[in-house]
């Protein structure tokens, strides 16, 4: 066991702080070479050992140098990171240790010195050793083949970047405007090449999202921020609208979405890009020169849909919206349903856009009209329907007893029940 500054003081007849004096080395203690002998002598004799005394002092020590750092932000950002977080935590930070051996007498006193030392980057076996010869208080980070009896971390900073790349690749147009940004700020781009401007503002309305606290619909929040594009937006401006036009009716949505690309194309020339399942959109490529559509591929092999992954020219030829249900596993019932729908709509009512062009504005705009010459009766469906604007004498008896029904005093349950006798008597 070993002996305390006390107990040497005591064996050795001198007071605690003569010893603590001695045992530290104190230069500018004055004490007999004899006394100052036996303290040694029974310090060893009673396995002391001198204790360090801990500090709030944290020392990196990186492989990167300033200069690989300007070359390679992954080193710079990870010191960064850190001396952030040590302030954070009111630690006290050395000066920063750059070094592939530690060889300088004087960056390995800086290494005993420390509470901590933080060692970023990949060093030799022999160089961690020194390291943790000289302050046990070691964490490595990013090394490889840190020893066992090291605390070592790894960033993950790599595996991080490579999920966020592969996100992106899902994002389709989203995926854009993460890539401006990142070439725009000096950073490695998910491609071989890439040629891109300087964007001064970059202006998204992507995805579908409601504003209850606000009392916002989702057309109300997606009219907004389509809002802030066409009204803030310059030609050096990038734009990404997604699906605009969804949250409303067909043809209020299609009128709105044509009326936006031709406000862009005409007024602030910003570079946009603009998905749609409005088909009819397409036909502007012919009347506005700065217009270019483009598709994500697919094709059609017995009766599956097989996504090519390539974006080519062109407008698409089919939406394909049946095909996808068909791969989300919708029930077979309603997918025949559905074709036989689809096909019905078709045969009474194929939709075609004309535009026309006044002469003070270069304006289009679409006017569906039927192809055939002939006004047919859109399909009727045999579905039990109430008319809510019948006579009195045109009332049915059920109507009647709906009528005479106190919900207020009614259980769920009896509710229900009510119900599902009034849905058996009309069948």
């Amino acid at each position: 066991m070993m002996a305390s500054i006390r107990e040497i003081a005591k064996e050795a007849g001198v007071s605690p702080g003569t010893v603590s004096r001695v045992l530290n080395e104190d230069p500018s203690l004055s004490v007999a070479t004899k006394t100052r002998q036996r303290i040694i002598e029974i310090a060893n004799a009673r396995n002391y050992t001198k204790q360090k005394r801990l500090t709030r002092q944290i020392q990196i020590v990186t492989h990167a140098s300033k200069e690989k750092e300007m070359i390679d932000p992954y080193y710079r950002e990870l010191r960064l990171a850190i001396e952030k977080e040590v302030k954070h935590l009111n630690l006290t930070l050395k000066k920063t240790i750059r070094t592939n051996t530690l060889t300088s007498i004087e960056q390995l006193q800086q290494v005993e010195k420390a509470g901590s030392v933080i060692v970023i980057g990949p060093f030799k076996q022999s160089v961690i050793q020194q390291l943790y010869t000289y302050n046990a208080r070691l964490i490595l980070i990013n090394q490889i083949d840190a020893p066992n009896h090291i605390d070592a971390v790894s960033s993950d900073l790599y595996d991080s970047m490579q999920v966020l790349l592969e996100s992106l690749q899902q994002q389709h147009v989203g995926k854009v405007a993460i890539i401006s940004i990142m070439a725009q700020m000096g950073a490695f781009v998910p491609c071989q090449s890439a040629t891109l401007p300087i964007f001064d503002q970059i202006f998204t309305r992507i995805g579908a999202a409601d504003d209850l606290v606000s009392g916002k619909s989702t057309f109300m929040v997606e009219m907004l921020e389509a809002q802030k594009a066409l009204k803030y937006a310059t030609a050096d401006s990038l734009i990404i609208f997604d699906e605009i036009g969804r949250g409303t009716s067909t043809y209020d949505g299609l009128a709105l979405a044509q009326a936006m690309i031709e406000y862009v194309a005409e007024t602030s020339q910003a570079k946009t890009l603009f998905s749609t399942h409005y088909h009819e959109l397409t036909e502007l490529e012919q009347h506005l020169p700065s217009l270019k559509n483009v598709h994500v591929a697919a094709d059609e092999y017995q009766g599956e849909l097989i996504f090519l992954h390539k974006v080519k020219d062109g407008a698409v030829a089919n939406s394909y919206g049946i095909q996808v249900a068909q791969l989300a596993d919708l029930p077979e019932q309603v997918i025949a349903r559905a074709q036989v729908i689809l096909d019905t709509f078709e045969a009474h009512e194929k939709a075609q856009v004309t535009y026309t062009s006044t002469v003070d504005q270069k304006s289009v705009s679409p006017t569906r009209v039927k192809a055939s010459t002939v006004a047919e009766e859109p399909p009727q469906f045999e579905q039990p329907t109430f008319d809510l604007f019948a006579s009195e004498a045109e009332v049915s008896e059920i109507e009647l007893e709906i009528k005479q029904l106190n919900l207020s005093q009614m259980t769920p349950i009896e509710a229900l029940v009510k119900l599902s006798e009034l849905q058996n008597r009309l069948q």
